[in-house]
């Protein structure tokens, strides 16, 4: 120690030091060498200990008799010493404690001290022990680093600290402002460990398990008791392993019986003093425990999994002197007394494997039970080797390491094998090129537990469940992503005009596994076809969604008619659109009327009956004759011509629920002006188009209205009819793929942007820009539309469609190396 000697400190205040001063509080913290001066005097204080007890000053403690003596435990700043409780004891432990105090400086604490005695301590040695150490006696010594430090099992009120701990975790979450699959991540990483220092030695309450497991599974379901949610997916099902269809968390209660099995690992496998204490206590000669129905609470719970961890512990042959012959399960098989009836021996039963083997062979004379034939062979196969030690080695695992994960595996599917998922390849949703949100999606869509009306009405949350948009058809999964009219034709069109997807006409479960597992071309630019069709559903998803529940699902029909005074002829039409301006369907047709008032009241009772024969609800009639709502919405009786008119009208008015009309600027109405114009042209006494597309004709007109936003241009197309038609169709569909496409691109420039170690300022996602470097990079393109497409444009820079060749194309622009030209 002559190389080490206290140093001296200054303090610079107002730029002035002060005066030099010493430590006098032992060693100072934060010093590089503070660590290793303090071991080195902990292992003074440990040889002391040791010097004391092999003086006879020192009697240690036993948990057997003849076995291994505990005098003191350390760790870190902690101590434990054990000892006998006499006289002779007390002036030992005082003596080497004074004696460290003098050479070291560092002197027990009686405030931060307990004494806790056995239960057979008399009296007077407590007494004496208290008033000489002036330390008081304590029922138990607490809880260390989360566990409680008692002979008796522990109740759920003294593990309760953990679930608090958890609970404290939580409350700093805001778990609306996470995904679930940002939630999962908390789950396996903060959460389900919480307890796992407690678990490696102790069989918690069933009460405070099932309470670990009750907050994960709310906090991962986004519950609370202010406001439940649904749990979609069984707790017991997020708890399987991925490949069994589940998210790989791990039950409470299974990780518990996991650690009690590694414990029980541990024991037969390791020689450190917690398991050699227990093997000098209750094993002897490293044999299997006769009985489990005396000793600690440890121990009893080691016997509740022993069966269980003998199952898939196999000793490995060495010199065989270690492994029962009976009761160890060295075959592979199971142990040789599963395997076999019949009697034994006095003290057969007691034998090793040795007792077979001479010269390196196999011998059977000694065995007084018949093996069968087979299962001599099976021994006869195997190898015999006289090198090494015995060790056991986990059947489920690699090597002579305890494999958790393969432990877990086995122990969920013996308890929980019921709920497995149905036969599918469960390893579909995490091989696919997406995000972790998506993923979580497409293992709802296997589980066939996507919250759509079907799955909602049978829970009873909601009392329909027909979907929205179809009457009297019910709205299960099959039905939302290929039978409903909006996934229907998108299907249809995509597969022709962009990606080969899987016909639709298999059953769902199928198609959809085939679509998940499409193969892409070697040296392929786009993105992959998986990814494509991954979020292609879950697009689909997340527009019926603003549909129900954000109401773009309310449509407003607008009203007008285009009367002619010379010929009285008149054309009336309705376009709907839902309440964000997205378009649903359109109406046109020809009648005959007296005025123009006739010709407005006609084409809203037109509107109206339209309207209910499609069973729309909280629809909204807008037309821009103030005189003719007038008339149907007053209460008062009509008058004048038009009273058979406003008459029918207000019938058909109040059998539409939530309908409701009412009157406009001429500006309010202009897409219906126009398609009543339109409908001139036309000899068809009534049309009706698609509820997904506008009409070809009408398409430019809807586009330049500035209030209504629209997906995107048509082509340009010299050519007309026909053609223009199927291309203008087109339009909306490959605008819709192109929102699933730029999701995957959005995927592919986060991966980008990571690798290339870009920072939040720089992250086009967070509203950044690209250093310049990259950026004169870019190959340059000329701009197209970019406005059309919204919020992608954030995502990835210049994400610019042009026409070319009659064809949509899609520029992304990023590194030189990077840019490349995708094609739908």
């Amino acid at each position: 120690m002559n190389c080490v000697s206290s140093t001296s400190s200054r303090i610079r205040i107002n730029g002035v030091l002060s005066e030099k001063f010493n430590a006098t509080r032992g060693l100072r913290q934060g010093d590089p060498i503070s660590p290793y001066l303090f071991i080195s005097c902990m292992e003074y204080l440990s040889s002391l200990i040791c010097e004391a007890q092999a003086n006879g000053m020192w009697k240690p403690f036993y948990l057997k008799k003849n076995g291994t003596p505990i005098s003191h435990l350390m760790f870190a700043d902690d101590l434990l010493l054990f000892g006998e409780a006499s006289q002779e004891t007390l002036h030992g432990m005082t003596s080497t404690l004074n004696t460290f105090w003098e050479s070291s400086g560092q002197k027990m604490n009686p405030e931060k001290s307990k004494l806790y005695f056995s239960k057979n301590t008399p009296n007077e040695d407590k007494e004496l022990f208290t008033s000489y150490l002036n330390v008081p006696e304590s029922p138990d010594l607490g809880i260390y680093l989360g566990f409680p430090l008692t002979d008796k099992r522990p109740t759920a009120n003294q593990v309760s600290h953990i679930a608090r701990k958890i609970r404290s975790k939580l409350a700093t979450w805001k778990a609306n402002c996470l995904s679930k699959a940002g939630r999962l991540v908390l789950i396996k990483s903060t959460l389900s460990t919480v307890a796992n220092y407690s678990m490696q030695s102790l069989a918690l309450p069933k009460k405070v398990l099932h309470e670990i497991d009750s907050l994960c599974s709310n906090f991962f379901w986004n519950s609370s008791t202010e406001k439940k949610k649904t749990h979609l997916v069984s707790w017991d099902r997020v708890c399987a392993p991925t490949n069994l269809g589940g998210l790989g968390v791990r039950k409470s209660t299974l990780l518990n019986k996991l650690a009690m099995i590694k414990l029980c690992w541990r024991l037969n496998n390791s020689n450190n003093l917690a398991a050699t204490l227990i093997r000098d206590k209750y094993i002897s000669n490293r044999q299997y425990p006769a009985s489990f129905k005396t000793g600690s609470h440890v121990w009893q719970d080691v016997g509740k999994w022993w069966i269980d961890y003998s199952k898939f512990s196999v000793w490995c042959l060495g010199n065989r002197h270690e492994i029962n012959l009976w009761d160890d399960n060295w075959t592979g098989k199971g142990s040789l007394r599963s395997l076999i009836h019949g009697p034994l021996h006095e003290n057969e039963d007691s034998r090793t494997v040795s007792t077979l083997i001479r010269n390196n062979a196999w011998f059977f004379e000694h065995i007084s039970v018949p093996i069968p034939v087979h299962i001599k062979q099976w021994i006869l196969a195997t190898p015999v080797s006289a090198k090494g030690r015995d060790f056991p080695v986990c059947s489920l695992g690699k090597g002579k390491f305890f494999d958790s994960k393969s432990t877990y595996s086995y122990l969920w599917e013996k308890d929980f094998h019921t709920l497995q998922g149905n036969s599918g390849d469960w390893d579909i949703p995490w091989k696919v090129e997406c995000t972790p949100k998506i993923k979580l999606f497409l293992w709802l869509v296997m589980w066939g537990r996507v919250p759509c009306a079907a799955h909602l009405a049978h829970r009873n949350i909601i009392p329909n469940p027909n979907c929205l948009f179809c009457p009297n058809v019910e709205e299960d999964m099959n039905h939302l992503f290929r039978e409903c009219p909006r996934a229907c034709e998108f299907w249809n069109e995509a597969t022709k005009e962009t990606y080969p997807f899987v016909n639709v006409s298999l059953p769902f479960n199928e198609w959809f596994e085939c679509n998940m597992k499409l193969k892409d071309p070697p040296n392929h630019s786009s993105a992959p076809k998986s990814a494509v069709f991954a979020y292609s559903l879950w697009g689909i998803w997340l527009r019926r969604n603003l549909w129900v529940f954000k109401q773009e699902s309310k449509p407003s029909a607008s009203v007008d008619a285009s009367f002619c005074h010379t010929s009285l002829e008149t054309r009336y039409a309705a376009v709907c659109r839902y309440k964000s301006g997205r378009w649903n369907a359109a109406m046109a047709g020809k009648t005959s009327a007296t005025d123009a008032l006739c010709a407005e009241s006609i084409a809203i009772f037109q509107a109206l009956k339209w309207c209910k024969d499609n069973e729309w609800c909280d629809v909204t009639i807008t037309s821009d004759c103030q005189r003719a709502v007038l008339g149907i919405t007053n209460e008062d009786s009509p008058t004048d011509m038009m009273s058979n008119i406003y008459l029918m009208c207000r019938e058909y008015l109040g059998t539409i629920q939530g309908g409701s009309l009412k009157n406009v600027p001429r500006q309010g109405v202009k897409d219906a002006d126009y398609v009543a114009k339109a409908a001139r042209n036309m000899d068809c006494p009534h049309f009706m188009n698609s509820n997904i597309h506008p009409p070809p004709d009408i398409y430019g007109s809807i586009c330049k209205d500035n209030d209504v936003p629209c997906l995107s241009p048509p082509y340009d197309d010299s050519s007309g009819g026909e053609g223009n038609n199927k291309r203008a169709h087109m339009q909306t569909y490959l605008c819709w793929f192109l929102e699933a496409f730029m999701l995957v691109l959005e995927y592919q420039i986060n991966q980008w942007e990571t690798e290339a170690h870009l920072d939040e300022e720089t992250s086009l996602s967070k509203g950044g820009t690209w250093p310049a470097d990259v950026q004169h990079n870019v190959e340059p393109i000329a701009e197209h539309n970019i406005e059309e497409f919204g919020q992608m444009k954030r995502y990835c820079g210049k994400i610019l469609a042009y026409k070319e060749n009659n064809e949509l194309h899609v520029m992304i622009s990023k590194s030189r190396k990077w840019a490349t030209k995708n094609q739908i």
